[in-house]
């Protein structure tokens, strides 16, 4: 399993001891907002499982990140290192601040490519947008 390291974050592998923040998390409404309800410990638990797996088994997807400074986990990412010409962003159409970090990283809104997620029940957080930045870094 590789990690990858910058100055201030690791996006790593997931670890036992990142399902008690990792829950904790899922369980916070204000964290959850832009979700259609909390998640219990459990499910949290599942989740992290399924994201490792999918590492071990692609070598990307779904990475825990920690501050390099102290070890703590704060959350996850995507990563993609499958060398292709675009990255994607997704967010729930209502979720203005994610929406906003996509623009100021240069990301475009792809209408085109906006979708209702079958998981969602109907409802302000059901309608997702799609972004895209072409001509990443290889």
């Amino acid at each position: 399993m590789y990690e990858l390291k910058t100055e201030r974050l690791v996006l790593r592998g997931w670890r036992e001891s990142d399902i008690g923040p990792w829950a904790a998390m899922n369980a916070d409404p204000e964290v959850r907002r832009y979700f259609s309800r909390v998640l219990t410990p459990e499910e949290s638990a599942a989740s992290a499982a399924r994201f490792q797996a999918g590492l071990e088994e692609r070598g990307w997807g779904w990475w825990a990140v920690e501050v390099v400074a102290t070890g703590e986990f704060i959350g996850l990412t995507g990563l993609d290192t499958l060398d292709l010409p675009e990255v994607l962003a997704v967010a729930a159409a209502t979720n203005l601040p994610s929406r906003a970090v996509m623009r100021r990283i240069g990301m475009t809104h792809d209408p085109a490519g906006d979708f209702d997620d079958p998981e969602e029940p109907e409802g302000p957080l059901r309608r997702n947008v799609l972004y895209r930045l072409a001509g990443a870094p290889r």
